[in-house]
């Protein structure tokens, strides 16, 4: 499909096309999407959108969300913001909207794509809802705000009743309960997101025993992401936490911590990790990684020379 021309868009007001990726912007690890292959979808995506509104057949969200299930893979929809709410200095929860008594329809793990707008450029961001998956009437998604950050200047601008784009869900992890006797959640920053899924999937599930245990990475004890329900999971038997703290100020050490929280002060190291699975070598272990791509190269790396059996892991 050609590009409508600037008088054909004006008229009917259609999207712009998607603006493709460069070289620069594939890190060339082979991930699954890649910007490439979101950039093909989204190209896909906006040639149906085009045809559709030249056909004049555009369904405005709550006929679209009342036919079938919230989400859909090969269609944006739009979901209103119920709420925002500060989750750390310079990330936030943000509510949407579903109708009452129904769930997001994803699976545990699954994550989205929310899309904007920043000067008539179309921008794409990934984001897993950190709501439990069977949560009815709203889901949340976690956003961080960077300084630089192309989607972030117009999160900014959300509000309360604003209209958010988003299609989905994506992704092919599959948890089974009692499929490992222990899952070990290496995390950094909003890479909590999809352990969070899988933390409330576990938790819910009473006939589930798989023992839970996450290694969360961050810069400060401030900076801890979801603390409050991380607090709540942490009541559980088959759930606990050790936060990695990097960048840490001495001077705070004894004053802002919750009682009970368990501490390491530096990053995630390969000595660490082997004192973590050191004593549970019989066990059956599954491993789930989410960060930055170089937090988890290194997890993936230090995890082959900690691990003496085959290593089973997921990275997010």
């Amino acid at each position: 499909m050609e590009s409508p021309d600037s008088a054909e868009r004006s008229h009917l007001d259609l999207p712009l096309k998607p603006v493709q990726p460069s070289d620069e912007d594939c890190c060339g690890n082979g991930c699954v999407p890649c910007v490439f292959d979101i950039y093909d979808e989204e190209v896909k995506i906006w040639e149906r959108e085009c045809k559709r509104i030249r056909r004049k057949v555009k369904q405005n969200s709550g006929d679209a969300l009342s036919q079938g299930p919230p989400l859909s893979t090969s269609e944006y929809r739009q979901f209103q913001i119920l709420s925002v709410t500060e989750d750390t200095a310079d990330t936030h929860l943000y509510r949407l909207a579903l109708p009452e008594d129904v769930s997001l329809g994803i699976t545990t793990g699954q994550h989205m794509l929310v899309r904007g707008y920043i000067d008539g450029e179309p921008v794409t961001r990934q984001y897993t809802p950190v709501s439990d998956v069977n949560t009815e009437g709203y889901f949340e998604l976690l956003i961080k705000l960077y300084p630089q950050g192309k989607l972030s200047k117009l999160v900014r601008t959300w509000k309360v009743g604003r209209l958010i784009d988003i299609r989905g869900p994506l992704g092919n992890f599959c948890y089974k309960a009692n499929q490992h006797s222990q899952v070990y959640m290496l995390a950094a920053g909003t890479g909590i997101a999809p352990m969070a899924q899988v933390i409330q999937t576990v938790l819910s599930n009473p006939d589930d025993e798989t023992i839970l245990r996450l290694v969360y990475a961050c810069r400060t004890y401030r900076d801890i992401h979801l603390k409050q329900r991380l607090n709540e999971w942490a009541g559980y038997w088959n759930f606990s936490v050790l936060y990695a703290l990097s960048k840490e100020d001495c001077k705070t050490r004894s004053t802002v911590y919750r009682y009970g929280d368990a501490i390491h002060f530096g990053r995630i190291t390969a000595s660490l990790l082997s004192t973590e699975i050191a004593g549970h070598s019989q066990r059956s272990k599954k491993f789930l990684i989410c960060g930055s791509k170089p937090f988890e190269q290194d997890m993936v790396e230090m995890l082959n020379h900690a691990v003496s059996q085959n290593l089973e892991y997921f990275r997010f």
